[in-house]
């Protein structure tokens, strides 16, 4: 069946995604380099217990081909991690506001207006973010959180009456057109398997570009994303 819908979806820059233990075990150089003693030393701000608290919510976790990307989320994403060839990024939200960024080169903390108001380098040291890269970073947050957070489909999946079959794929293709930039969208009726909360098919964006798809819902939202491409 041909599902299409008009709308367009926000851009999303392949960037990858972060340890957890929801996510396939990172490689030694996936792991953070600063401290977290040292975080709190020099920002004043323990970033274990604000990622700590956020695991705690519900998370999503999108797998495209070798990159992965898992999203906290409260009414809005809350942390974000991303791991992409064995490095790790982890961008902390607050009010609905980029507030941290943590990577391989250090951890960056943001005003609401998306400034850097303190820096780490990866050894530790107070150190002066470059304000294009630091507003490259801010951007690229942002884009994140824009990209994880809830759509129209994720608030309007209860009033869905036409069966489960429907719901489910009603909010995986919704869920593909958000995290993959596309609003074509088909999935392919042959050799798929539908169920009440999970669907396995091939689908086609854009045209031409195959993917093996598997969605899994956990209530009325989607919980498991994973597009592997053919």
């Amino acid at each position: 069946m041909r599902q299409y819908t008009s709308k367009s979806i926000l851009f999303m820059t392949a960037i990858a995604l972060s340890a957890c233990s929801h996510l396939p075990q990172t490689t030694s150089q996936g792991a953070t380099v600063v401290s977290v003693q040292t975080v709190t030393q020099a920002l004043g701000v323990d970033l274990a217990s604000l990622e700590q608290k956020a695991t705690a919510l519900k998370p999503f976790e999108y797998i495209h081909n070798q990159d992965h990307y898992i999203a906290y989320l409260s009414t809005q994403p809350e942390l974000i991690k991303v791991q992409k060839n064995g490095q790790l990024a982890k961008f902390f939200y607050q009010a609905g506001k980029v507030s941290f960024v943590q990577d391989k080169t250090g951890v960056y903390q943001f005003n609401q207006s998306g400034d850097v108001i303190a820096a780490i380098d990866a050894n530790g040291k107070k150190q002066h973010a470059n304000p294009a890269d630091s507003k490259a970073l801010w951007h690229k947050a942002s884009q994140l959180q824009k990209l994880f957070g809830y759509n129209k489909a994720d608030a309007s999946a209860g009033r869905v009456k036409t069966g489960s079959d429907a719901k489910v794929n009603y909010l995986c293709i919704a869920k593909i057109q958000q995290v993959a930039q596309t609003n074509r969208v088909f999935r392919s009726p042959e050799n798929a398997v539908v169920t009440e909360n999970q669907i396995k098919a091939t689908v086609r964006l854009n045209g031409n570009q195959y993917y093996n798809m598997d969605c899994q819902l956990s209530g009325d939202k989607v919980s498991k994303l994973s597009l592997m491409k053919k």
